[in-house]
């Protein structure tokens, strides 16, 4: 897989993060939570991209992922996963694809435990 079709797909994801912020700052919560699936699911396929064309394993436990986020509203949750994004797009342009990779699972991290927090209605 190409480092320009990783960087498309990040931008997508990035894309969709913008939009949710600005949606809950607007108070539109359900378009807000959507546009955080949607950017999951984006980066759950760059995800299995990466590490099925480049053989590349997850960086950082699940348990670790866990313990990071968890009295972070809405908006801090989404901005984090912004500014993981943003470092892999700077990876991707040094071709630095493992430190892209390592990135990404993180940023997919937060999303993932903000995800929950919309499940449980705790946002």
């Amino acid at each position: 897989m190409l480092p320009n079709k990783i960087e498309e797909n990040v931008q997508k994801a990035l894309k969709d993060l913008e939009s949710a912020l600005d949606a809950y700052f607007k108070k539109r919560i359900d378009e807000a939570k959507l546009k955080v699936w949607k950017a999951s699911s984006e980066i759950e396929y760059l995800l299995f991209l990466l590490e099925f064309s480049h053989n590349l394993k997850n960086p950082i436990s699940d348990d670790t992922l866990n313990n990071q986020n968890e009295e972070l509203d809405m908006a801090e949750s989404i901005v984090k996963a912004q500014e993981l994004l943003q470092d892999a797009l700077k990876f991707c342009e040094e071709k630095n694809l493992k430190k892209a990779h390592e990135k990404i699972w993180v940023a997919r991290g937060y999303l993932i435990i903000l995800q929950e927090r919309i499940e449980r209605g705790n946002v």
